[in-house]
């Protein structure tokens, strides 16, 4: 009888969580600093080339804790144009995802300093589990995996980000295509930089997103960036945790605070970030 209840639950399990896991989107707190995870329209930039590898421990120390790691890469065709390239691989506890896509942004330029950049990105997602770490069910029986189980599956996602001077707000459908579905699961960013003085740059944004899990969660964070070399981030999220950030033009960490319903289980969430640029010069054909 125990057999029998424990194969129930672990089946329940594995059915539900595949699919919240899939419909989630995952809350990087170095967002300002890295766009591109979110928004295929960033990838179009003052920048000839960039790159970036990032992770995230989400909640660690809890047992199955959340892993999410991301690298990308981005061409500029032309100041307007630009393409781009991401792989993205996520566990959470006997559940691995695995997404990879190409991206396409365009910049259509009003005024100086007045612009909008649209992204459109297209690729591949795939779930599997870790049948090393599950016991008590044959899970080689298809009867009682989910329809999306190891499945290469279509995925797409669609930004758009408007700038006037320092305020820019960005409309973000992560997950616009995915698993059959459209799914228009968003994200609002809104944010206005401005110089403090000199040698002080400020920038306060508000990130708001929705999702069949998470109605609605909001993000507010204040960043403050010394002679454009290094900034620091202070910020709070809606389901109570604090954030805290640090780091320059090719490094960041961030600390994310645990909720007060699992404080006594995690030692909170740990996220770091490597980004490289290479500046076009005027030997680069793209900007003739």
């Amino acid at each position: 009888m125990k057999l029998l209840v424990k194969t129930v639950l672990i089946i329940l399990f594995i059915s539900s969580n595949l699919n919240l896991f899939s419909q989630n989107l995952y809350n990087y707190s170095l967002f300002n600093h890295n766009p591109e995870i979110y928004n295929p329209s960033s990838i179009v930039s003052d920048d000839l080339a960039s790159f970036f590898l990032t992770s995230r421990l989400q909640w660690a120390g809890f047992e199955g804790f959340p892993k999410y790691n991301a690298l990308g890469a981005a061409y500029s065709i032309s100041p307007k144009m630009a393409l781009g390239f991401s792989l993205f691989n996520s566990t959470h506890g006997v559940i691995n995802n695995l997404k990879a896509k190409v991206s396409y942004a365009y910049k259509i330029n009003f005024s100086k300093n007045h612009f909008m950049k649209m992204g459109l990105s297209l690729g591949v997602v795939n779930d599997n589990l870790f049948f090393s770490q599950l016991e008590y069910v044959d899970l080689t029986d298809n009867a009682i995996l989910p329809d999306n189980y190891n499945k290469i599956s279509v995925t797409s996602a669609f930004g758009i980000s408007y700038q006037l001077k320092g305020f820019e707000a960005q409309l973000i459908l992560p997950q616009l295509y995915e698993y059959n579905e459209i799914n228009l699961y968003g994200i609002g960013v809104f944010s206005y930089s401005f110089r403090a003085n000199q040698v002080l740059s400020i920038k306060p944004s508000v990130l708001v997103r929705n999702t069949e899990i998470n109605k609605i969660q909001a993000d507010a964070v204040l960043n403050m960036q010394w002679r454009k070399k290094i900034w620091i981030q202070m910020g709070a999220r809606s389901n109570g945790s604090i954030i805290f950030g640090i780091g320059n033009q090719t490094i960041g960490y961030a600390y994310e605070s645990p909720t007060n319903n699992i404080s006594g289980v995690s030692v909170g969430t740990h996220e770091i970030l490597l980004k490289f640029r290479i500046k076009p010069t005027k030997y680069c054909p793209a900007y003739l």
